[in-house]
């Protein structure tokens, strides 16, 4: 362009010119930018289009050598070539016949050259697609205006209206430099991504016609033969339209599609997007097709995996609510039985009658534990239902089977449950405070007779949540009983809360009760 403006204020200084030799003069200095300007063209379309390896200095040389010929015949023999003609009763200097049509021989070559260029990146490169067919459309209108218009109507020489003709490739790089972004790299990145992404690209018009694709779709499985532009979609996919036709439509879509192909069944992800114009209207359709067999292969052994760690882990659970209390009273059951066998055999009546009752008495006992842990273990039902709710059911259930009333603290909060953050917890760290607060219900039940109130209060904070159940019973002393492998159920608990990543912090005296607190931390991850 800065050639082209040197070129067209060389056209003004010869039209004012009232010398030959200062007209001659600027006549060379137009002709020589016109030919300096139309390789330049050819050059700056092979660098956009990425076809640099064509730009070498010998193709340099070859395109310049007529402008460095036509410079030195002007000095050395300017006479031979031009002409003075009249044109409209003004007298010009044109080029004599020779140059001028080896001027325009070589034009039309290196422009047909440059539009070549431009077409085939115009067919490869769709999001470059309006700025590319504006400078083919200046180039166009520039060649075939030279061709068409005569120069005897007008009082300038052929030259000058080839520098007015040229506005149109100006206005035309204008507009695509600046309202089509035409070296921005952001539309260059998306067509590289997209020509080089693993994934199937099909970009249909409102008629389901296919009008653009990328190097994968070429090679997607079970496709009736090569793919064509313009060709209906039922004809260029096959058995594959009869499967993504359904999700074409307004609403963008992402589906699991099966198919069979010569390798057995395969999986692929189909993402349906509409494409639609600022006003609305839909355009067409692009759909994305990612094989995901593997994916989802590996998916599924993992779940498998899931599964069986999980069972385990139910195992564990299980086990951890089969505790002393339980299987002491089994023991127990089993001794009474052993004392009652005894004493009949030795006559001894009354102390059989009397291990009989023991072991009928803690037969109901056991009885009633097994059913409430059973009750324990089907009662929660996370995450229907948030934490706050479980959590009073549990307190309730204890309160009916003790008599002991218990004071509830929700973050020191008298809104409603729903309102409260620290009901809202994740449905693992829910099930497993539940439990944990089951247990802890459960020692003051057994160990606690004696307790007046317990207190409970739930919190969270600092990116973590706590849970702490305090009596004021008899208490024991924790390091005595851990020493002994007494209070099976702390284990329990400690071993909950290392599930969630928590920790337990347990607090008691003999005769001045006991408190329980467990901290689990939250992350946003879940």
């Amino acid at each position: 362009m800065g050639t082209w403006v040197v070129w067209a204020f060389a056209a003004a200084l010869y039209t004012v010119a009232r010398h030959y030799e200062l007209k001659y003069w600027f006549w060379m200095l137009e002709s020589t930018c016109a030919l300096i300007s139309i390789p330049l063209q050819l050059f700056v379309v092979l660098e956009y289009t990425g076809s640099e390896r064509w730009s070498t200095r010998r193709s340099l040389l070859l395109l310049y050598l007529p402008s460095l010929l036509f410079a030195g015949i002007a000095l050395i023999a300017s006479e031979s070539l031009y002409t003075v003609e009249v044109h409209s009763g003004v007298e010009v200097l044109v080029g004599n016949e020779l140059v001028r049509w080896l001027f325009v021989s070589y034009s039309f070559v290196v422009i047909f050259i440059t539009l070549g260029v431009l077409f085939n990146w115009l067919l490869r490169a769709p999001a470059f697609r309006l700025p590319i067919l504006l400078i083919m459309l200046g180039l166009i209108l520039t060649v075939a205006s030279t061709v068409v218009l005569d120069p005897q109507w007008l009082t300038v020489p052929p030259i000058q209206i080839t520098v007015l003709l040229n506005n149109f490739i100006a206005l035309s790089y204008f507009i695509a430099l600046y309202n089509y972004r035409l070296l921005w790299v952001v539309p260059l990145a998306r067509d590289t991504v997209i020509s080089n992404m693993p994934y199937s690209l099909f970009v249909l018009d409102a008629e389901d016609r296919l009008v653009d694709f990328n190097p994968a779709a070429q090679s997607l499985p079970g496709l009736p033969g090569k793919l064509i532009l313009r060709q209906t979609s039922s004809r260029a996919l096959g058995n594959w339209w009869d499967k993504v036709a359904p999700l074409i439509g307004p609403e963008y879509v992402v589906q699991d599609l099966q198919i069979e192909t010569n390798t057995g069944m395969q999986v692929f992800r189909v993402v349906s997007l509409p494409l639609r114009q600022p006003s609305g209207r839909r355009m067409g359709q692009a759909l994305l097709l990612e094989d995901v067999t593997q994916a989802r292969q590996e998916q599924q052994q993992w779940n498998q995996v899931l599964w069986a760690q999980a069972t385990l882990q139910e195992r564990e659970q299980l086990a951890d609510e089969l505790h002393d209390g339980l299987s002491q009273n089994l023991a127990f059951l089993n001794l009474q039985a052993q004392a009652a066998q005894i004493y009949l055999q030795s006559g001894q009546d009354e102390s059989a009658r009397s291990s009989l009752e023991r072991l009928t008495e803690a037969s109901g006992q056991i009885q009633e534990e097994t059913r409430q842990l059973i009750d324990n273990l089907l009662s929660i039902s996370l995450p229907a239902e948030n934490f706050c709710t479980t959590l009073r059911r549990i307190l309730a259930g204890f309160e009916e089977q003790t008599g002991l009333s218990i004071h509830l603290d929700l973050d020191g909060s008298e809104s409603s449950e729903e309102n409260i953050e620290s009901c809202q917890l994740p449905p693992l760290v829910a099930v497993q405070l539940a439990r944990i607060a089951q247990e802890a219900l459960a020692n003051v039940r057994k160990h606690a007779q004696d307790a007046s109130q317990v207190r409970v209060e739930l919190k969270k904070m600092d990116g973590q949540v706590s849970l702490l159940i305090e009596d004021d019973g008899s208490g024991f002393d924790p390091i005595a009983s851990q020493a002994e492998g007494k209070h099976f159920g702390l284990q329990v608990m400690n071993q909950r809360a290392a599930r969630i990543g928590g920790h337990l912090e347990i607090s008691s005296t003999p005769e001045r009760g006991t408190r329980i607190e467990v901290y689990v931390p939250l992350v946003t991850n879940g």
